[in-house]
């Protein structure tokens, strides 16, 4: 079995596609995860990848471009892309091409390889919107991340409680704890657990807190992981936030039985840098097909 097969057969349970961004026990709650849809977000280029009515996640990476999962859209002409610019559904916009990963052949969350695609829109985004950098470095155990996503939601004590709607936007974070690497060790899958306040950590680094550690849910499938490039915080002080990961699966633990989206579950998604000649055969030099 290739090593990125072998590392998460040991690791999942069952599993399913990315959901919401799961707060934590309360006092935290689903709505103190909310980024407001304002223009000056630095999380404004991430929108909604609405298909046959159902909301996912999806992130800019060109004038008319935006990357997601492969899971994720069906034809071209059944899905849009929705950006909340300043309000709610201030944009939605069609999809003219649809381009999955070569790879990708259908969704095995116990064998996630190769689920990213390119979305190619049938008109630029507006003006202002923010068109995201790549990540192309590598990414070291515990590097925390920033989830961005459309999906359900609930406490992690719980379950989801609330559903997905493509006008509300959530944030939350967590640590790369582990990764997933192909035959020649580059790292093309990443995988974290969800720990509740003071609990042991399943897989070694230390949780974030209450407040910050979170999870996937239904409709967080495709949005984007960022991680801060040369600043330092929550807000990136002096640096820059670049998309490192794609986010496609939640998944239990092999042998125990916690439910998805509570604690002492696992997540994780694609390694962008390890596609990034890929992303931009599609998306090309100068943000164009």
């Amino acid at each position: 079995m290739p090593p990125v097969l072998f590392l998460l057969g040991l690791l999942l349970g069952w599993a399913n596609g990315a959901a919401a961004i799961m707060a934590g026990a309360h006092p935290d709650s689903p709505e103190a995860r909310i980024d407001s849809n304002v223009t000056g977000s630095p999380w404004a280029g991430v929108g909604s990848v609405i298909v046959n009515g159902s909301p996912y996640s999806g992130v800019v990476v060109g004038p008319r471009h935006v990357l997601t999962a492969a899971h994720v859209p069906g034809d071209a002409e059944r899905t849009r892309f929705q950006l909340n610019f300043g309000g709610e559904a201030t944009h939605v916009i069609a999809v003219a091409r649809v381009h999955r990963h070569p790879g990708f052949k259908n969704f095995d969350p116990k064998r996630p390889r190769d689920d990213l695609a390119v979305l190619v829109l049938a008109e630029d985004i507006p003006a202002g919107v923010p068109i995201y950098p790549l990540h192309r470095g590598d990414i070291e155990s515990g590097a925390v991340l920033a989830f961005v996503g459309y999906g359900a939601s609930g406490h992690g004590d719980t379950g989801v409680t609330v559903g997905a709607r493509a006008s509300i936007k959530r944030v939350g974070r967590n640590t790369a704890d582990a990764f997933g690497q192909d035959a020649f060790g580059i790292k093309r899958v990443f995988v974290f657990d969800f720990d509740g306040p003071g609990a042991d950590n399943l897989m070694g680094a230390e949780g974030l807190g209450n407040a910050a550690e979170s999870s996937f849910a239904s409709g967080d499938s495709g949005g984007p992981s960022f991680l801060c490039e040369g600043g330092a915080g929550d807000r990136c002080v002096g640096g820059r936030w670049v998309v490192a990961g794609i986010n496609t699966f939640v998944s239990t633990v092999a042998g125990q039985s916690a439910k998805i989206g509570t604690f002492g579950t696992l997540g994780g998604g694609m390694v962008v840098s390890a596609y990034v000649d890929w992303i931009d055969s599609v998306v090309g030099a100068r943000g164009e097909e």
